[in-house]
């Protein structure tokens, strides 16, 4: 068996930080794709992305903004993103709340015109269903809450271009990898 370093991280700040342990993955994982991917994600593009023009700054009610304005707080505190500057070549997502089945509003960045541009794999996603026709007796079982597991994945720096996001006058991009 092999020792592995056990190393503290931060709570508040946690995003994109797989790349931390990279040095522990090495130790488990001889996987070229992973590694890599712990070192920067990079979107697999069919063509790089080109954006005529950024989409409208859609005007929220004052209800909207404020939640809206809290989320973007939120990101910003954990680290999911940045405030940035203007660059060529830059692809700008707009933003906007969905309703939760608990009432409630989930923050959504709009990445449709950016996902024509990336390769994707069908999946099916299976349910509890599923799960439950593959137990045996005796069988247990365990549920993980990988509650913004996507962020704990960093973005590479080249690629964040292509994640980000205005509101109020501000630019984002995500340094980690986002929903959407």
């Amino acid at each position: 068996t092999k020792e592995i370093e056990v190393r503290s991280v931060s709570i508040n700040n946690y995003a994109g930080r797989l790349k931390c342990f990279y040095e522990q993955w090495v130790t488990i994982c001889d996987n070229p794709i992973v590694l890599d991917w712990l070192q920067g994600y990079k979107l697999p593009f069919i063509k790089i992305p080109v954006q005529p023009r950024a989409p409208h700054a859609r005007a929220f009610q004052v209800s909207e903004g404020e939640q809206i304005k809290m989320e973007i707080d939120n990101l910003l505190d954990i680290g999911a993103i940045k405030s940035c500057e203007f660059c060529s070549g830059q692809f700008v997502s707009s933003i906007f709340l969905a309703d939760k089945p608990n009432g409630k509003k989930r923050f959504i960045l709009n990445l449709k015109q950016l996902n024509k541009f990336i390769k994707t794999c069908h999946f099916k996603m299976e349910d509890t269903r599923t799960a439950i026709r593959l137990f045996q007796k005796r069988d247990c079982a365990a549920t993980i809450d990988l509650k913004d597991a996507y962020y704990l994945l960093p973005i590479h720096k080249d690629h964040r271009k292509f994640l980000r996001l205005e509101f109020s006058g501000v630019l984002y991009e995500f340094t980690c990898l986002p929903f959407g």
